[in-house]
């Protein structure tokens, strides 16, 4: 019996046999090993640009109500891509990093006063002396996301700040709801499945706040964002998806976002970490 990564239960077996629920902790994970596709981020990243910027403000807004006294610290930001978010926190904190094994937005992120790291989670070298860890989508990539809080708890990390899907959002219930009709393409896109960077994980907040105390962080706010915009954006889906479907699945989708906005969930949550010794 596969076993739940967060809480160590027994999962429960969903209509999708990858896809695996934890009763206990709310915590659906994937178990695929799928790469065929692999997405072009550059174009990805551009169709988002708007979107991303708007979030990464609002992120940096309510970490400066949280901790009014940022400058003094040292910030990173893991799998940082073209760096919306780190970019943002350089106008609160003066000396900020990006960390990336990638280096197309090396030059970029430099020319805004930024250091670039190429390297990798498992490299301690990487967040010596640093107080604050930022990752926008990137917790939900990993296999083995208790390893990484471990290192981070072991690096002496004061506050870590996860940008991460939400299991409980209108849009990943219409997918679920979808899929068990048989209708799987927005609950494949949803995992990212077939991908190069599949998502291996839906967070619910009990799962993530579960998480985080039994690796030495606790939670002391969270943010809900919407994952897609209001109006319909067909430069995103046609990123990753043929024209026809894409006109149809923005339509879908920002009808579904706006449901968040109303009932106030949501399908992407921001959640501001603290070491629990801090």
């Amino acid at each position: 019996m596969i076993k739940c990564t967060i809480c160590c239960s027994n999962f429960k077996i969903t209509t999708d046999d990858e896809v695996y629920y934890c009763i206990q902790c709310d915590h659906y994970q994937y178990f695929g090993n799928d790469k065929l596709e692999i997405f072009d981020h550059p174009k990805l990243s551009k169709s988002l640009d708007s979107l991303r910027k708007k979030q990464s403000e609002k992120i940096v807004n309510k970490l400066k109500s949280l901790y009014p006294s940022l400058d003094n610290l040292t910030a990173i930001e893991v799998g940082a891509g073209k760096g919306y978010l780190i970019k943002e926190v350089k106008k609160v904190i003066t000396k900020c990093y990006a960390l990336d094994m990638d280096i197309t937005y090396k030059n970029e992120l430099e020319d805004y006063g930024i250091k670039f790291k190429q390297g990798n989670l498992d490299d301690e070298n990487n967040f010596k002396n640093i107080d604050i860890v930022l990752g926008s989508h990137v917790f939900e990539h990993l296999i083995n996301p208790n390893k990484f809080l471990t290192d981070i708890d072991t690096y002496d990390i004061k506050f870590l700040i996860l940008f991460i899907p939400n299991s409980k959002g209108w849009i990943f219930s219409f997918g679920k709801a979808l899929n068990k009709l048989g209708i799987s393409l927005l609950w494949k896109r949803l995992f990212q499945k077939n991908s190069n960077s599949p998502h291996y994980h839906y967070f619910s907040e009990k799962s993530l706040t579960k998480i985080a105390e039994k690796n030495n962080f606790k939670v002391v706010a969270s943010l809900n964002l919407n994952m897609v915009n209001y109006i319909p954006n067909f430069k995103r889906v046609t990123a990753t998806e043929p024209l026809i479907i894409s006109i149809v699945s923005s339509v879908v989708l920002s009808f579904l976002e706006l449901m968040n906005k109303v009932f106030k969930v949501s399908d992407s949550k921001v959640y501001y970490l603290k070491r629990i010794n801090e």
